[in-house]
């Protein structure tokens, strides 16, 4: 179930659609990865960023936040948004002016060597959304939907021509420079040296650059629910998202 599939009618029981391409009008600007692959499972957290809405109804603007209110109550989802997490935790809260989705769990460890081969018969049907792949020097994630940014990342941005040629010819990873991100038509991969087993991404939401107005008051000015979680704070030590980057390889694509 993806968040384009989470933000268009909710009920209490249910939670089916709430953030993208539906009739609620309701969205997100941007969403953030946090992967530690490191044994069996890889502890991963992700962030909805920015819940915005085009309605300048206040009343439809009050309701989309009772939905997404009600939502936040599910502490401890047996399905979460995100796809294929377990143990999964969630929160909704604010930093600064944007209101936040966050998901955090387990996955199956992308780098291991039945994910790598293709010999998992799950991922036939149901593929990670995490999806990164293996060479001898990188590893590396290609898989965008073509409307999306790739904002920031701890890896290093190309086009595929030139991942496909770093992967023949360069034997030295330290001995290669790539294009400059603003000077690519199109970013379409991120690589991390093959040892890497952290990994962060920004990509574009559906709201992005909409210029919407974030739910922030109307969620907050709602009567306080016993399991609403409101209070932003920083993801358990130890967690994936304490890999977040100090700084971006795109620091031009910074959108916050």
């Amino acid at each position: 179930m993806k968040l384009s599939a989470f933000f268009s009618g909710l009920a209490a029981a249910s939670i089916i659609c709430l953030l993208s391409a539906c009739s609620t009008k309701l969205t997100y600007e941007n969403e953030e990865w946090w992967v530690s692959a490191i044994g069996d499972d890889a502890d991963v957290v992700v962030r909805y960023v920015g819940v915005v809405s085009d309605s300048t109804n206040l009343s439809e603007r009050a309701e989309l936040a009772r939905m997404l209110q009600e939502f936040a109550t599910d502490t401890q989802p047996d399905d979460p948004y995100t796809p294929r997490m377990y143990n999964a935790s969630r929160k909704v809260y604010a930093d600064n002016d944007q209101l936040i989705v966050q998901e955090s769990g387990k996955m199956a460890n992308p780098l291991l060597w039945w994910a790598q081969t293709g010999l998992n018969p799950v991922s036939w049907f149901s593929p990670s959304p995490i999806n990164l792949t293996q060479s001898d020097l990188y590893t590396a994630k290609s898989d965008f939907d073509e409307k999306q940014v790739i904002l920031e990342t701890n890896g290093r941005l190309t086009d595929r021509d030139t991942y496909a040629m770093l992967r023949t010819t360069i034997r030295n990873p330290q001995d290669i420079s790539t294009p400059d991100y603003s000077t690519l038509e199109r970013a379409e991969v991120i690589y991390w040296p093959v040892a890497a087993r952290t990994f962060y991404w920004k990509l574009s939401g559906p709201g992005y650059k909409k210029y919407w107005m974030s739910l922030v008051p109307d969620y907050f000015s709602l009567p306080a629910r016993p399991a609403d979680d409101t209070t932003p704070t920083e993801p358990a030590a130890g967690s994936a998202a304490d890999q977040e980057p100090a700084g971006s390889s795109l620091e031009s694509g910074q959108d916050e």
